[in-house]
C-alpha cells in the first residue's frame, strides 16, 4: 500500500512494532515522506525502537516512559536502543523525552542510583535538531564519592551528562526547546543557542512549591538574557492555585 503512495509527505506511529516491510516501502517509494513516531512504555520502545536504526524518513521521536524500581535492565535496553537511533538516522530533527518517575517524590533507592540512560560518550551526538523537548530525564553525573544521587552510579564521564550534551551537540539549528523544572539543561544551552524562536519552561508539570515555580520565572528571564541573539518568544508557566499563570516575557533585539 506505501509503494503506491509517491506523494505521501508525512506519516505518523503511535503503538506496536511498525513492520519491517512498511519501513523499507517508505525508504524506498517515499524517500521524501517524514516519520514520525511516538514511542510509550517500555513494551513499545522494545517493539519499535530496533526496527528503527538507520532510517532515513525518521523526522521525529518521542519516548515517554515511566521508570519502576526493578526494571533497570529493560529500560538500559530501550535507552540503548534509542541511543542507536539517535545516532544512525541523520534526518531526525525532533526529539521527546518524558522518562517519568526519578522525580515524583519517589525515594533514592538503590536502582535509582544507577546510570542507565542514553550514556553518549567520546564526541557521540544525534543530528543537528530543530526541537528539543525534555519533560524529564534523569541526567547523570559523576559520583562525589559522598553522597549517592540519582543516576551516579556507572555514568561514564566526569562532570554531570548535561554538560556534555551543552559543550557536545550542535545547537545551531534549534528553533524551539521546551523543558519542565525537573531539567537544568537550558542555562547551559542558553549561549550555543543562534537560532532561537520559541523557548518554554513549563512548571506546571510538577509538584514543587509555589516559591520553586516563582524561582522558575525568574530562571526564564535569566535564561533570555544569555542567550546570544534574542529569541521571539520566551515563556515561563507554573501553576497556582489549580490555575494556570503565564508570564511571557518577548525578547526583542
Amino acid at each position: 500500500m506505501i509503494a503506491g503512495m509517491t506523494g505521501l509527505l508525512g506519516m505518523h506511529w503511535k503503538g506496536k512494532r511498525l513492520p519491517d516491510q512498511a519501513l523499507r516501502a517508505l525508504e524506498q517509494s517515499c524517500p521524501q515522506a517524514r516519520l514520525h513516531v511516538h514511542t510509550v512504555g517500555n513494551h513499545q520502545g522494545r517493539a519499535i525502537l530496533p526496527a528503527l536504526t538507520g532510517d532515513l524518513n525518521l523526522f521525529s521521536i518521542s519516548f515517554e516512559a515511566k521508570f519502576l524500581l526493578g526494571g533497570g535492565v529493560c529500560y538500559q535496553w530501550n535507552f540503548q536502543n534509542l541511543k542507536r537511533v539517535l545516532l544512525t538516522c541523520v534526518n531526525l530533527r525532533r526529539l521527546s523525552l518524558n522518562v517519568r518517575g526519578f522525580h515524583e517524590g519517589v525515594k533514592c533507592h538503590i536502582p535509582l542510583e544507577d546510570y542507565i540512560p542514553l550514556g553518549l560518550i567520546n564526541g557521540e551526538r544525534p543530528p543537528p535538531l530543530e526541537e528539543l523537548e525534555i519533560l524529564d530525564y534523569p541526567f547523570g553525573s559523576e559520583w562525589d564519592g559522598k553522597y549517592y544521587r540519582i543516576a551516579t552510579i556507572g555514568y561514564p564521564l566526569r562532570g554531570n551528562e548535561e554538560d556534555y550534551w551543552a559543550e557536545t551537540f550542535d545547537w545551531s539549528q534549534l528553533r524551539r526547546l521546551r523543558e519542565s523544572d525537573f531539567v537544568r539543561l537550558s542555562p547551559k544551552l542558553a549561549p550555543e543557542l543562534t537560532a532561537p524562536t520559541e523557548v518554554e519552561f513549563d512548571g506546571s508539570l510538577s509538584r514543587r512549591s509555589l516559591w520553586d515555580r516563582e524561582d522558575e520565572l525568574n530562571t526564564a528571564e535569566e535564561f533570555s538574557l544569555k542567550l546570544p541573539v534574542p529569541a521571539l518568544e520566551v515563556s515561563a508557566r507554573t501553576t497556582r492555585n489549580r490555575l494556570d499563570c503565564n508570564r511571557v516575557i518577548q525578547v526583542y533585539s
